[in-house]
């Protein structure tokens, strides 16, 4: 279907530039739509949506005036408007002579023959062709009175030899102007007709317009179906959605944008509702899954709708793709399902085993490693796998990341380790740095990425994941790992802070667990200063120091017992 664009446009621009004036020009509006090259299928569709317009078409048909063109039919809605002064003067300059020449040759040339109720007729049609109602108005009041001044000037020009008497001469006279006035009601009807019949094209065209731009320019693929099954309309956004060109899709069966899966079920419901007339998905939206042309499936919003012409059933399709949405639902999951795991999980490894599975789920991918920093040695190890369905394809390559270690810049786990950002391997088979691309094309795995697990002190670990098919970088899940990385970070120092708290603890307490303590009140004598143990034995305060305590004691004396004991201890040489 070839369709300008441009046409439409420049019609709708013009509506609401002559809109104000009075100057509809949405029947020549609708012309120019038809004769440029407008698809049947597009046009027809107003038709089946508003048989109403169609009907208002009818009116007047039966008359010769209708094939009158839109541009002559505008001109006369708008006659009286000052602008259309100088164009309609001419006209109106030459009725009124037509009709004074009629009525000149009525009472000169032909005083004994009246003519005029043959000729004003001409006229009063020539008022129609280019003044519409108003004009013809105008001129039948006018060749009224020109006839009633013919017969004041000349009593004999409405009487012939076999109408002497005045009587049947009045009665001559009151015929014509009779037949006038009805000549002249006819064609203020025949007016009036067009009048409506270009009221029903301007709002026809008007429609068609509108409901074409929305055909062709909403956002959502809209596709029309027979009762056949087959494509018969094909928009726009249906190209861009699935991938095939208008002239690939029409004419082609709904089923190709179905998946294998739901084609059977999609054809009991088509044949239900064309022999029945019995919907169950009409109505009501419904998500579902769309094929696009390279087999690949896309999640969709589809809104069904069904009509019933005389000779056919038509099907209406609005479909909505979904992609985006999911993904972001898909993200926001995530985040919650990550921040969940992090505060229930009790160890390291527990946590990420658990983000493995919560991930690989959520995203739809086969295979996921953790990647965690060795200080010593400066190198990755793979400290926990998962797998989605477990496959014997898997285990070689499991087996060997298992006892791989990469150091910075190796392979898609040192490659993160290294700059620290999140990468995506779209085809690792293309890929010139990726060390177990053998094990990874026996498991059929193609695409990968991976993002970093950061802490305060940089890089601890990476997270990476692989899936069967070939997939396209998807930034907005990156910079959404990415995130959880930094997460995920916090969570591991967290935990191995909390974990050299214990052992700290532990230390200390393995170191006094032996060692006997003093605590009470302890009964001690106030003379000699022995304390009695818990057997009611006076000891002196060193032995019961050291048996209820680690401390042993060295003997000496101090500077009072000394002086006291020896009395000459200042004295030089002595003291020390």
């Amino acid at each position: 279907m070839v369709i300008r664009r441009h046409t439409l446009w420049r019609v709708k621009r013009e509506t609401c530039e002559k809109g104000t004036t009075g100057e509809t020009d949405d029947g020549s509006r609708f012309s120019e739509l038809r004769t440029q090259n407008f698809e049947p299928r597009t046009l027809s569709l107003v038709r089946l949506a508003r048989p109403a317009c169609l009907a208002r078409l009818s009116c007047g048909s039966a008359t010769q005036w209708m094939s009158m063109s839109m541009e002559q039919s505008r001109h006369r809605a708008s006659w009286f408007s000052p602008a259309e002064i100088p164009r309609l003067l001419p006209y109106s300059v030459l009725t009124v002579a037509l009709l004074a020449g009629i009525a000149a040759l009525d009472i000169v040339l032909t005083p004994t023959l009246h003519v005029g109720v043959f000729l004003y007729p001409v006229a009063i049609l020539t008022a129609l062709w280019w003044g519409g109602r108003r004009a013809v108005f105008a001129a039948t009041g006018l060749a009224c009175l020109l006839t009633v001044l013919e017969q004041w000037f000349q009593p004999t020009a409405s009487d012939n030899v076999v109408t002497a008497n005045l009587l049947i001469g009045t009665i001559n006279h009151v015929s014509s102007l009779l037949l006038l006035v009805l000549f002249g009601s006819a064609c203020a009807w025949i007016a009036r007709q067009q009048t409506r019949y270009i009221h029903a094209q301007d709002s026809l065209a008007d429609l068609e317009a509108k409901l074409t731009s929305v055909v062709l320019l909403t956002p959502d693929a809209l596709i029309l179906a027979n009762d056949e099954g087959n494509i018969v309309l094909w928009n726009s956004s249906a190209v861009t959605m699935f991938g095939y060109s208008e002239k690939e899709a029409l004419g082609q069966p709904l089923t190709v944008l179905i998946p294998e899966r739901f084609r059977e079920s999609h054809l009991q419901g088509f044949r239900r509702v064309c022999e029945t007339g019995e919907t169950h998905m009409i109505g009501r939206p419904t998500e579902f899954s769309g094929l696009r042309k390279d087999n690949s499936e896309f999640p969709i919003e589809l809104s069904l709708a069904t009509w019933q012409t005389k000779s056919t059933r038509f099907f209406s399709a609005y479909l909505r793709d979904l992609t985006s949405r999911t993904r972001l639902e898909t993200r926001q999951a995530v985040q919650l399902v990550i921040s969940q795991v992090l505060m229930e999980a009790e160890t390291v490894e527990q946590a990420g085993a658990r983000i493995l599975q919560a991930v690989g789920l959520l995203t739809d991918w086969e295979v996921g490693l953790i990647w965690l920093s060795d200080q010593r040695t400066k190198t990755l190890r793979c400290a926990t796998v998962w797998e989605k369905s477990t496959r014997q394809a898997h285990d070689q390559f499991l087996r060997h990341s298992l006892v791989t270690t990469f150091s910075s810049g190796v392979g898609l786990p040192g490659r993160v380790f290294a700059s620290g950002e999140p990468s995506w391997i779209t085809n690792v088979a293309k890929d010139g740095n990726f060390p177990r691309l053998e094990f990874a094309r026996e498991a059929g795995l193609h695409a990968a990425f991976g993002f970093p697990i950061k802490g305060s002190q940089g890089v601890l670990g990476v997270i990476e994941f692989f899936a069967p098919e070939v997939r396209p970088p998807d930034t907005s899940l990156l910079y959404t790992f990415a995130d959880i990385g930094i997460k995920v970070g916090q969570f591991v120092e967290r935990k191995q802070m909390a974990e050299e708290t214990t052992a700290l603890v532990r230390e200390l307490q393995a170191t006094t667990s032996g060692t006997p303590t003093i605590r009470g009140l302890l009964p001690i004598c106030a003379t000699c200063k022995r304390i009695r143990d818990p057997k009611g034995s006076w000891q002196e305060v060193e032995h019961f120091i050291e048996q209820h305590s680690a401390a042993h004691f060295s003997h000496t004396i101090c500077d009072v017992c000394a002086r006291q004991a020896h009395p000459d201890w200042d004295k030089p040489g002595l003291s020390g």
